[in-house]
């Protein structure tokens, strides 16, 4: 029983490679309407603020912007600015959600988020 949930989980979630271009994982990710992806970039620190991630979703229309966390790897600090957007937008369902991919693009990263599967 438990395999079958498993399996079941990971049946309708798309797949993503590194060749892949913003709009063809958009295009893809409109088809399955539990998922966001968010993409993150990079803005360096100036003579009078510090070093900040800004991170976006074009389909909840939102971004964010985050202090760089320098405790976390490159791709960790993206993530924590990810984190925060999906937090501040969905805080009622945000727990149930879970990194489905992710891909570096330039000078951050492009993140799929989406339900895990095995709590719905």
């Amino acid at each position: 029983m438990i395999m079958k949930l498993t399996d079941k989980a990971f049946i309708g979630r798309p797949y993503i490679t590194d060749g892949d271009s913003y709009q063809e994982i958009r295009d893809t990710l409109e088809r399955v309407p539990f998922t966001w992806a968010i993409q993150t970039h990079y803005v360096p620190a100036t003579d009078t603020d510090g070093a900040f991630i800004v991170a976006s979703c074009k389909a909840i229309d939102a971004c964010i912007q985050v202090a760089y966390s320098y405790e976390h790897s490159r791709q960790g600090a993206h993530y924590v600015a990810a984190v925060a957007l999906i937090k501040r937008e969905c805080s009622d369902m945000w727990e149930n959600l879970t990194v489905l991919g992710s891909v570096e693009q330039g000078s951050g990263y492009l993140f799929c988020f989406g339900e895990d599967g095995l709590n719905t």
